[in-house]
């Protein structure tokens, strides 16, 4: 009986363990970049950053993010972009769980 307990107990804990968790995930969105910096709080210390906003296509909100790898950004345009979001399945502490990377500049618009 010992033993059937014990590899009960083993094949539930095998079952549950799901290895896709371990893994960052990947998608490809495309989004607007809002033509301003905008200012947001820097955890720890509560000091000041300027961020780029940024609202994915069929989202009504926008979000503001420390910068997007690959992109250098330019104030006073507005972009219309392709990124490459990835969910870290262990991210920093200190640090988002979400990192953008830039795939493609659709468009980029002057505004004044």
């Amino acid at each position: 009986i010992y033993a059937l307990i014990t590899f009960i107990s083993l094949s539930f804990l095998i079952i549950s363990c799901d290895k896709d968790d371990d893994s960052d995930r990947t998608v490809v969105v495309t989004a607007t970049v809002y033509h301003k910096y905008v200012d947001y709080p820097i955890f720890p210390g509560n000091t000041i950053g300027k961020g780029i906003q940024i609202k994915e296509t069929n989202s009504t909100e926008w979000e503001t993010v420390s910068g997007i790898e690959k992109f250098d950004y330019v104030e006073d345009y507005e972009y219309q972009v392709k990124l490459k979001k990835t969910y870290l399945a262990d991210p920093p502490q200190d640090g988002s769980s979400i990192i953008y990377e830039l795939v493609e500049i659709q468009s980029k618009t002057p505004k004044a």
